[in-house]
């Protein structure tokens, strides 16, 4: 009988650990924030790929805004997962060891079509899958 109640307390105590780690159930997902005030997120998935599709960085994302842009939310993104990024403002030149230059370099796709606007502009809306992508120029029709 001790055994049995030794057994399980362990099981219980490893259950409310687990319990406590993912907090119950609740949502774990990072959270950008350009607006506190703003009580309606976006959630949106962002990546980066290299040229051969490898994944540099990706994940979920809740973003309190409406006004937040793909590349603050970017910005933010690599940040908080240790990934150099740099643009200009308008262009991202860098993301992890890629630099982009005359012939290839980073285009962004939203929902798996390239973006009419660039990252600066693109207004991320719940559910999309925001995607940086390394590409060769000349293979992009």
């Amino acid at each position: 009988m001790n055994r049995l109640a030794s057994t399980l307390a362990v099981t219980g105590a490893t259950a409310l650990a687990a319990l406590t780690l993912t907090g119950c159930g609740a949502d774990a997902t990072p959270t950008f924030t350009k607006d506190a005030a703003d009580e309606t997120p976006v959630v949106v998935t962002l990546s980066a790929t290299d040229i051969d599709d490898v994944p540099l960085a990706d994940g979920t994302v809740r973003v309190l805004g409406d006004d937040a842009s793909a590349m603050e939310v970017f910005e933010w993104f690599f940040e908080q997962n240790d990934v150099a990024f740099t643009h200009d403002g308008g262009l991202i030149k860098v993301v992890g060891d890629l630099a982009g230059d005359q012939t290839q370099g980073w285009m962004i796709y939203v929902n798996d079509e390239k973006a009419q606007v660039g990252a600066a502009s693109l207004i991320p809306n719940d559910g999309d899958v925001i995607e940086l992508r390394f590409v060769d120029y000349a293979s992009l029709s």
